[in-house]
């Protein structure tokens, strides 16, 4: 007979994890507790520097994170709690939707004889009884399976779990979005955690020392604030990735340099859309035009906004922000041209209707849209689009269209009168 548990503590095998949030809430302390013991080490850090405590640093930083990390696996619970509970309950309305169809069928009259109608309300009603049954399982008694994955796909499974590695993809061009693993990142803590992560992501390939991000983002202010002020970034930067992949680190420092975790599977539109400009140069330059063609028609589908539309006015953006514009005009206008040539001018209306939504006063867009509708002969289109242009302009920036734009606008009103 097995000791009782008092006389044999040590094999006494562990209290299941009670199910639901209030089932788990008396095994560990509540998890609002652990996030106010971080906050409280978080101010406790500097003070320990300001008293020249450094040895006992390290050990609230490494404290704290732990704190963080059991915090956010809290957190990862009780929303999973919710969405198993949720799922349950949509699983028996569907169920029991089912069944009314399947019980409507298995009595309604076949429209083929007698035959027919004893086969069609028999298998309708085998249908029924099975579903009936599994019905009055209980649900989530049995242990989580994985899905049943699709015929051909079963090696591509077994080698994304042996590698292990999560996916990061950023999309940069328009409103930042980014996915972890297929995740999307909803909630950003702070609005310079997630700048530096912008920045970051775009300087992937190399490391940034600390000191420039101090130059970057907080200007003109003293070493220590900036140190502080970086801390406390970064702090919150990873403590949101972390609320995806808890164990995993996508933000390191080496050497005074912060940097994005090489190991990880990292693909950005930006440098995606970059990297089919540059093939489509390199391509036009040794006269694979159609090749060329197929690179920038990739690199304009990848263009959805102007980089980081969220942040437009913010400087340290602006020259990576411009570098792009310029890569979307001429990949955008290659192939508005090859568009013309070959005679698809709705395919260059289009886009050059895609770039003026981008950018209203792009005195180019208008030319090539002003052109196009020539070659359709819908010269009073053309004139107008001039009009489109003036007022653009005239609103923005209180100019007049350029030399060449109202060049091409006495071309075509001249033709047009001398049509008359």
């Amino acid at each position: 007979m097995a000791a009782p548990r008092s006389e044999s503590p040590r094999r006494t095998p562990p209290e299941p994890v009670a199910r639901g949030v209030e089932g788990a809430a008396h095994l560990v302390p509540p998890r609002e507790h652990f996030t106010g013991l971080a906050e409280r080490l978080d101010e406790l850090e500097p003070r320990a520097v300001r008293q020249h405590e450094r040895a006992i640093v390290p050990i609230i930083s490494a404290l704290r994170e732990l704190c963080v990390a059991h915090s956010d696996c809290c957190a990862e619970f009780e929303q999973h709690d919710r969405a198993r509970m949720a799922s349950l309950e949509r699983e028996h309305e569907l169920r029991r939707d089912i069944g009314l169809v399947l019980q409507a069928l298995a009595e309604r009259d076949a429209a083929d004889g007698p035959t027919g109608q004893r086969r069609l309300r028999a298998f309708f009603r085998r249908e029924l009884d099975a579903l009936e049954r599994s019905a009055a399982q209980e649900p989530g008694s049995a242990a989580p399976s994985d899905p049943p994955v699709p015929a051909g796909r079963e090696s591509t499974k077994r080698r994304g779990r042996r590698r292990g590695r999560p996916s990061l993809v950023a999309y940069c061009l328009g409103a930042f979005t980014v996915y972890l693993d297929n995740r999307v990142v909803e909630t950003w803590n702070g609005h310079k955690a997630v700048s530096i992560f912008k920045y970051l992501l775009l300087n992937r390939r190399h490391r940034v020392p600390k000191d420039v991000l101090f130059e970057l983002f907080w200007p003109g202010h003293e070493p220590e604030a900036c140190r502080r002020n970086l801390h406390q970034a970064v702090y919150s930067l990873r403590h949101t990735l972390r609320r995806h992949h808890p164990r995993v680190r996508f933000l390191l420092f080496e050497d005074d340099c912060y940097f994005v975790n090489p190991e990880g599977e990292v693909w950005i539109d930006a440098e995606a859309f970059s990297e089919c400009v540059g093939a489509g140069r390199r391509l036009e330059e040794h006269g694979e035009t159609e090749e060329a063609q197929a690179e920038y028609g990739r690199a304009v589908s990848l263009y959805h906004g102007h980089l980081f539309e969220e942040c437009l006015y913010e400087d340290w953006a602006g020259v990576e922000r411009e570098r792009l514009r310029s890569e979307f005009r001429l990949a955008a206008g290659r192939l508005v041209d090859s568009y013309v040539d070959r005679g698809e001018c709705s395919a260059a209306i289009a886009l050059c209707q895609k770039e003026l939504s981008l950018d209203r006063c792009d005195q180019d867009a208008h030319r090539q849209l002003m052109l196009c509708y020539e070659a359709q002969g819908q010269r009073h289109l053309a004139l107008r689009q001039f009009n489109v242009c003036a007022e653009a302009l005239r609103a923005d920036f209180a100019i007049a269209p350029d030399e060449a734009t109202r060049t091409l606008y006495d071309q075509l009103r001249n033709a047009v009168e001398a049509a008359r």
